[in-house]
């Protein structure tokens, strides 16, 4: 993963959870290996300003992202190495449909 100096960002879906006094959003970085999303929140009410509420969702994200820290990272499928493709064997789809056959005893629609 390269520096965080080289990240470009993206916020998206920010809304506000009135029940949890939350902003709430989908944060892209897009760095030289790929675009990561992250499903970040910040506690802060409704009347806060929406420069600090983006550099705090911004910044969540960047510490989520940064190589020291564990966790899952979303990535977009296009982005996904093309090595998948070679694999050998059935589909996920189609192990998935004749596991339905097998548990119910009949083709899945």
């Amino acid at each position: 993963m390269s520096s965080q100096n080289n990240l470009s960002t993206n916020l998206s879906g920010v809304t506000y959870n009135a029940a949890r006094a939350r902003f709430e959003a989908l944060v892209t970085l897009k760095d030289d290996s790929g675009r990561y999303t992250y499903d970040c929140d910040i506690e802060a009410p409704l009347n806060t300003p929406a420069p600090i509420v983006a550099t705090a969702l911004v910044h969540k994200a960047r510490k989520r992202h940064a190589p020291d820290q564990p966790g899952m990272r979303m990535q977009r499928i296009a982005e996904v190495p093309q090595r998948l493709s070679g694999m050998k064997g059935p589909s996920l789809v189609a192990t998935l449909l004749g596991n339905f056959e097998a548990l119910f005893g009949h083709r899945a629609a």
